[in-house]
């Protein structure tokens, strides 16, 4: 009540402008060297291009600001465009260590990971702040965590079981920061302050140490040995850690069937790891998780 009548939107609506098949360049390189029989050291850089990649731009944002602004085309609302124009470039370089020590039942390792990750949109359907100019969406992906860490000890506990202790740890992710005002009046809440580039802003680094605790059983007919312990391969702390696989040592075994059971905790020291930041500059909880 008192306040004044908002006009409806006209109808808005989609449209494709793919000119391009988008395409993915990648380009590593490896080197990998062994010390002393028991230290294994592996580098490696990777290149990733992407050209042609999918982003949106409103072909009938309001052509101008203030009060009454003026859209190309008064009987549409917002007319989303999905373009073949954007552009990714990623970087790593990584540096995997890993030791062991058979007839101690020891076995160390670690990675390291240092990267970059740029684009125009984290998202084929979101819309810059600015949809005159577009390019100026270029910036850190959600994805840009610049250092990656990963570290492990597997031993030889009593009863014949294995005690793995597992850390990762990485900086703040990035997140956006927006004013919380439609000053263009596109209808899109995701204007920026001036100078302020995309995803800016950055939360807090995260670190946890997990734990594994396991016990394996071999069964089955005897086959030819080869004297060495088993090794397999370990996943490097999960989807969004970034360490590369991981060799972890098993107990020396014949038989032809084997059987692991295992009990594993995450984050054993109970950290709090924040996530979400709020980047809405209106809101009692901007800079907050």
């Amino acid at each position: 009540t008192g306040g004044a009548l908002a006009n409806p939107l006209p109808p808005s609506k989609y449209l494709s402008a793919l000119y391009e098949m988008p395409y993915l360049h990648q380009a590593s390189l490896s080197v990998e060297r062994t010390f002393l029989e028991n230290l294994r050291v592996m580098t490696a850089y990777t290149m990733m291009r992407g050209r042609d990649q999918i982003r949106a731009r409103n072909l009938n944002a309001p052509a101008s600001g203030g009060l009454h602004p003026i859209r190309p085309d008064p009987s549409l609302g917002n007319v989303t465009a999905i373009e073949s124009t954007g552009r990714t470039e990623i970087d790593r370089f990584m540096v995997n260590v890993n030791y062991a020590i058979p007839e101690k039942r020891l076995f160390m390792g670690g990675n390291y990971q240092l990267g970059r990750a740029n684009n125009y949109a984290d998202n084929p359907f979101s819309l810059p702040a600015d949809n005159y100019n577009p390019d100026a969406e270029w910036g850190p992906s959600l994805q840009d965590i610049r250092h990656r860490m990963f570290a492990m000890v597997n031993f030889g506990v009593p009863w014949a079981m294995r005690l793995g202790i597992f850390t990762q740890a990485q900086p703040a992710s990035p997140y956006n920061i927006i004013t919380g005002i439609d000053s263009n009046r596109d209808t899109v809440v995701n204007d920026r302050p001036e100078g302020v580039k995309r995803n800016a802003g950055r939360g807090s680094a995260s670190w946890n140490l997990n734990a594994r605790l396991s016990k394996s059983f071999g069964f089955g007919p005897q086959r030819e040995s080869t004297g060495a312990p088993q090794v397999r391969r370990v996943g490097g702390g999960g989807r969004r850690s970034g360490g590369g696989p991981m060799m972890m040592m098993m107990e020396n075994s014949n038989n032809r069937y084997r059987v692991e059971f295992y009990l594993q905790a995450f984050n054993i020291l109970n950290r709090v790891n924040y996530q979400s930041y709020v980047g809405n500059l209106l809101s009692e909880n901007f800079g907050l998780p």
